[in-house]
């Protein structure tokens, strides 16, 4: 099965939904080379970066996340908790999210909070390198996050328009006739093509540990939030030098309206085949496993 997360196969996957994202991209590199076309970018960051704002107290924030790791439960907890507003800087689809330089400007200069699935393809880790001082990158166990996408995509699939199906997930990675599938040929399904695609995230964006050499990174995963959701906001604020007391731990719920299912850790254990199990355990790189204790 053919995977988004490169341009050259996105207009094989489904050249209706992703190919206008791809000529865009490609146009723009072709156009400009990648040091004169950031160069154009920095320029303009950077007469943001240094204009005073009058009352900007901290950084914007931005959660870079493997989607369904629970970070619209921490965005609305942080935007609420900090009274400021959220916004995207990007479109927000993975696996071929795409920085909007516009947005970008606008929560650069701004008090904002941002939660989105930037993909780590070479555009954009130059851009963020470019343009962001900071990154706060969370993850999870990508087993686990395949089953509670399966479960998303079952859930908000069924409201869904046609426009928002053109550019669903399973239109992005082929997969026909979703409700027709039993739950075990979604699992597979997903391992095939989302699976992957989830590693390779997780992987390119931890190479830029080493690689970027202005923006640092602050790496979390789910787990922080199960085990100590003030111990993870605690690491959040420090990093972004977020006073504390600007902070109000406001009532909320971990329900559907956060995207919250269960929080679990080891559903995907008990609920794949064994010979699923076996298949998307092998292709857990061992780096990760050992790093994050999955």
């Amino acid at each position: 099965m053919l995977s988004p997360w490169r341009s050259e196969s996105v207009a094989a996957a489904a050249p209706g939904v992703f190919m206008p994202l791809v000529k865009e991209q490609n146009t723009m590199i072709r156009e400009y080379s990648y040091d004169s076309y950031l160069r154009k970018i920095i320029h303009k960051i950077k007469l943001f970066q240094f204009k005073k704002i009058q009352g900007r107290r901290f950084h914007s924030i931005f959660i870079n996340t493997l989607p369904k790791s629970g970070s619209l439960y921490l965005l609305t907890r942080i935007t609420k908790g900090l009274r400021i507003h959220s916004m995207r800087i990007s479109s927000g689809y993975f696996p071929l999210d795409i920085i909007d330089l516009v947005r970008l400007e606008e929560f650069l200069a701004g008090q904002f909070m941002c939660q989105g699935h930037v993909t780590p393809n070479p555009l954009n880790i130059r851009i963020v390198d470019a343009s962001l001082d900071r990154m706060w990158l969370h993850v999870r166990d990508p087993r686990q996050a395949l089953i509670s996408m399966l479960h998303h995509l079952d859930r908000t699939l069924q409201i869904s328009n046609a426009l928002a199906l053109s550019v669903s997930m399973p239109a992005a990675y082929g997969i026909k006739d979703w409700y027709g599938l039993s739950f075990e040929a979604k699992v597979d399904a997903l391992i095939e093509g989302y699976y992957p695609d989830c590693i390779r995230f997780i992987e390119d964006w931890l190479a830029c540990e080493k690689t970027f050499t202005r923006t640092k990174m602050l790496v979390t995963q789910h787990e922080d939030l199960k085990r100590s959701e003030e111990e993870l906001l605690e690491r959040v604020f420090d990093f972004y030098e977020v006073p504390r007391n600007l902070f109000e731990l406001v009532q909320l719920k971990r329900n559907m309206m956060t995207h919250y299912r269960k929080g679990a850790s080891r559903e995907w254990a008990s609920v794949m085949t064994p010979a699923q199990q076996e298949r998307v355990t092998a292709a857990l790189p061992k780096a990760l496993s050992a790093r994050f204790g999955w």
